[in-house]
């Protein structure tokens, strides 16, 4: 077990930790490739505060990165419904997901959805840096 898994573990931590402790932990698990832990992490989070995005996305981008294909695409598009001011970023997920599975078509209709340019829109570069992130 990891050192920083012990301490996560311990249940004093998890009583006193709130739900953004738990899904940065699980951030930190997921980049080092610690899937298991980071899931766990981030199920912990979402069940402390059920309406926050970040450990929601987190889950998705580690079934995506596992292939787990079928279960990232639902969660990526659970997450465009209940949280519409988050639609680029969990479209550039799925494109990415369905582009992993060699499922060009629907990879390229929610890459047509995404806001390039304008105020709050993402730039061309930033789309593939994004999706490179995803892989």
């Amino acid at each position: 077990m990891r050192p920083l898994a012990s301490m996560v573990t311990s249940s004093s931590w998890a009583e006193r930790s709130s739900w953004p402790s738990h899904s940065g932990m699980g951030d930190v698990y997921k980049d080092d490739e610690w899937y298991e832990e980071a899931l766990n992490l981030y199920r912990k989070a979402s069940e402390l505060q059920p309406l926050a995005f970040p450990p929601r996305f987190g889950e998705a981008i580690i079934y995506h990165r596992v292939r787990y294909i079928p279960h990232a695409i639902r969660l990526f598009q659970k997450l465009m419904k209940e949280f519409p001011d988050s639609d680029n970023l969990v479209l550039l997920g799925a494109a990415a997901t369905h582009m992993s599975a060699n499922e060009f078509g629907p990879a390229l209709q929610e890459l047509e959805q995404v806001a390039f340019g304008g105020r709050r829109g993402l730039c061309y570069g930033s789309a593939l840096y994004r999706i490179g992130l995803c892989r």
